[in-house]
């Protein structure tokens, strides 16, 4: 029997919603937000009766049920780790044309108060925000190697490069991988660092080891999480930092652009079988707007001989 919501609907999703709101979560999505928390019971019955979707988890390969419906996508739930995610098949080909627009910067930034890429002040709050968690992590590298060169640093999605930027300054050797041609070619007037112009699974980055990746809301964007993982070991010098950066949150399910919600638990899952030494901390920000976004950092280490399998 399908079992309905107990009481008044209407009044329990006006409760939702302010649970929801006091989390500062923007009014366009609090409906949503509430009267999913209101039907989710309801849903997941439907889910069960085989009206809705099933899928598999990209991350533990568990079964997964219905979770939220948006303008644009179904998303699932892991059973077992609890990772949300897109169900819908996306192309790569699309996923390129939408990160590759010239406006894409602008749209990603504004949020931040951050209107230039010209190195300054402005810039303090968000390159603290990453820099110190990979100190807090105990995922930055000595400045030199055994063998007295430098230790390298590459960031997956690198943007503009500012967060390399100022790893450069401190010492280190810095590489990016950014798809975007257009924020690459507009960041030269500032930043010199060499930036490769390609997907990172399908570089090929032939001999160069880096002691530390870092990668800050990319993850989520991204098909193939797993295949990204095992590169980044393959990458890595043995004992070299994994570190990234990833939204959770209902509130982040109305975001088109995230095909991807982590849990805490699907975080450490997905690291588990190349990576030890894993820890996940509460990254969560305000933006202009007063909105609270959940975050979280993860990172690992690489195991000094073999792998963790």
């Amino acid at each position: 029997m399908l079992i309905l919501p107990k009481g008044n609907p209407l009044k329990s999703i006006v409760s939702a919603i302010s649970r929801v709101r006091s989390r500062g979560v923007p009014y366009k999505t609090i409906f949503f937000a509430g009267a999913l928390d209101v039907f989710r019971p309801m849903v997941r019955q439907i889910s069960k009766l085989g009206l809705c979707l099933h899928g598999t988890c990209p991350i533990c390969h568990c079964n997964a049920v219905f979770e939220f419906k948006n303008l644009r996508y179904t998303l699932l739930k892991c059973e077992t780790c609890e990772h949300v995610f897109v169900c819908n098949s996306i192309s790569s080909e699309d996923l390129e044309k939408n990160y590759s627009r010239s406006d894409y910067w602008e749209e990603d930034k504004i949020h931040r108060n951050i209107h230039s890429m010209e190195p300054g002040p402005h810039w303090k709050e968000f390159v603290d925000r990453r820099i110190n968690p990979m100190r807090e992590l105990n995922a930055m590298p000595p400045l030199r190697r055994s063998d007295g060169s430098r230790s390298r640093i590459l960031e997956i999605g690198s943007s503009e490069g500012i967060v390399l930027y100022h790893l450069s300054l401190m010492g280190y050797e810095v590489y990016g991988c950014e798809l975007n041609q257009e924020i690459v070619s507009r960041a030269r007037k500032y930043f010199s660092h060499p930036v490769i112009v390609d997907h990172f699974l399908s570089h090929d980055f032939e001999e160069l080891r880096f002691d530390t990746i870092i990668s800050y809301h990319t993850f989520e964007h991204l098909t193939n999480l797993r295949e990204i993982i095992r590169k980044c070991s393959d990458l890595l010098v043995p004992c070299g930092s994994l570190l990234f950066e990833v939204p959770y949150g209902v509130e982040e399910y109305h975001n088109y652009d995230h095909l991807h919600f982590f849990s805490e638990k699907s975080a450490k899952r997905l690291m588990s079988d190349w990576f030890e030494d894993i820890k996940v901390m509460d990254g969560s920000y305000v933006t202009i707007h007063q909105v609270k976004c959940g975050s979280y950092f993860v990172t690992g280490k690489k195991p000094e001989k073999g792998t963790v399998r």
